[in-house]
This record gives C-alpha cells, sequence and structure tokens, in this order.
C-alpha cells in the first residue's frame, strides 16, 4: 500500500439540495467536478449512496471522474420512506475519499 496525503475536496452537491423535496421520477443526484488535490493525485472517479429511513437497502453507484451526475430509480425512492440522504464521495487514485452529504425528502 502507498500511503499519501491527497485529499480530495469535498463534492459541491448541485441537486437535490438540503431540505429540497424530490420527485421519484425524476431524482437526479448531481454534483460539480472535484478539481485534482494538489500533488501527484489525481480524481478517479465518484461514489454515490442513497440511503432512506424506512428500508435497510442503499443505492450504491460508482462512476468515473468525468460522471457529474446520477439518476436513482423510483422503485428505491417511492418504498424507503419521506426521509432519505444522499452522499457524495470524491475518490482519488491513492483511495483518499472525500464525502459530502444532504438530506431530502421524498414527494
Amino acid at each position: 500500500a502507498r500511503l499519501n496525503h491527497c485529499l480530495p475536496a469535498g463534492p459541491e452537491q448541485l441537486s437535490p439540495v438540503d431540505g429540497e423535496s424530490v420527485d421519484p421520477d425524476d431524482a437526479v443526484f448531481s454534483w460539480a467536478p472535484v478539481p485534482d488535490p494538489p500533488g501527484d493525485c489525481e480524481i478517479v472517479g465518484y461514489e454515490v449512496i442513497v440511503v432512506c429511513e424506512d428500508i435497510e437497502k442503499e443505492v450504491l453507484v460508482q462512476v468515473d471522474a468525468d460522471t457529474t451526475s446520477v439518476t436513482v430509480g423510483a422503485e428505491f425512492l417511492e418504498q424507503g420512506g419521506e426521509e432519505c440522504k444522499g452522499e457524495v464521495l470524491a475518490v482519488e487514485d491513492g483511495g483518499n475519499q472525500t464525502i459530502s452529504e444532504t438530506e431530502f425528502e421524498v414527494e
């Protein structure tokens, strides 16, 4: 294993915004691209995690560094209850991750 101190910035989530009400038929999670951290590091991808209060399941999607949005299926959100949380993690090539989080409601 290679240890490094490259920590990416936390992704700025563009949608949904904290406290927003989301239509389950049009649930798009988007974020601004995260610049490469200082040093010999680069962002290699993102992870999107969606968790809702009423079910013990989560959606976990891994995407490449060029992707800045993910659509979550209505089937998941409709069974999850009204309160959910979305997390986006920026992942750099050494494996370090930084997370940002938003809470939202399902219509």
